[in-house]
C-alpha cells in the first residue's frame, strides 16, 4: 500500500512540472471559486507577487466589501493565497515554482 501511495505522489509531483506557472494559477483560482464569483484576471501580466496583489486588490474594489459578494471575494482570495505556497515560493517579489 505505501508504494502505491509514493508512486501517486511521483505522478502528481510529476505533472506539476510540466505545467506552467499560468496554468496552475488559473486551476487555483477555479478550485477556490466556490461561489462562482465572476473573477477575471489577466494571468500574461502576473510576474511577481506584487502583480497578483494589484489584480487581486483591483477586484475587490470592483466589488464592495461591505456586500456578500465582496466578502465572498475576499474568503476566495484568502484560499488563493494559502494554496499558492503550495505550489510557489516568493523571493524578492517574484514568484517561483517550487518544483523547478
Amino acid at each position: 500500500m505505501e508504494k502505491e501511495v509514493q508512486e501517486f505522489k511521483q505522478g502528481v509531483l510529476n505533472k506539476l512540472v510540466t505545467k506552467d506557472t499560468k496554468t496552475i494559477l488559473k486551476e487555483i483560482f477555479e478550485e477556490s471559486n466556490k461561489n462562482d464569483l465572476d473573477i477575471e484576471i489577466n494571468y500574461d501580466s502576473i510576474r511577481t507577487w506584487n502583480d497578483l496583489d494589484d489584480a487581486m486588490n483591483n477586484l475587490k474594489k470592483t466589488h464592495s466589501r461591505h456586500s456578500n459578494n465582496g466578502k465572498m471575494l475576499n474568503e476566495c482570495f484568502i484560499s488563493v493565497k494559502k494554496m499558492i505556497f503550495r505550489y510557489f515560493s516568493v523571493y524578492k517579489g517574484r514568484l517561483y515554482k517550487i518544483f523547478d
